[in-house]
């Protein structure tokens, strides 16, 4: 008979390197799921702060717009539209105005002068 020397490759395998790596892989996921629900939960708290922030100086009120760089203009609103929205970006301050048939109207200012430089009509088919 034949006798067999076990040698290191017919050994069992260690399971303990692999409980180690699975331990390890698990708290990473943990902590990644965490982290991303806290940074979920921090932008949605803090949407509103950009608004403010790009309005800040300005004062919307009916069709008047007062910036204190140059004053008063006036931006003349459509006939039965409301102002729905706006927005800063580069400069350019933008108007969003929506008609009773729910046409859209962007008018678009230039904040350094006052200057409006064009409309954007998006109206329905």
């Amino acid at each position: 008979m034949t006798s067999r020397n076990p040698s290191a490759s017919d050994a069992p395998p260690s399971y303990k390197t692999l409980k180690v790596i699975v331990i390890v892989l698990g708290i990473l996921l943990v902590f990644g799921f965490a982290a991303m629900v806290g940074t979920i939960i921090y932008r949605a708290a803090n949407m509103g702060d950009e608004t403010v922030s790009a309005s800040a100086g300005m004062d919307i009120s009916g069709s008047e717009l007062m910036l204190s760089d140059f004053g008063v203009i006036n931006v003349v609103r459509p006939s039965g539209s409301e102002l729905v929205g706006h927005g800063y970006d580069n400069g350019i301050l933008s108007l969003h105005f929506r008609d009773l048939e729910g046409n859209d109207r962007l008018v678009l200012v230039d904040a350094a002068s006052g200057k409006i430089l064009g409309t954007i009509i998006i109206s329905n088919p």
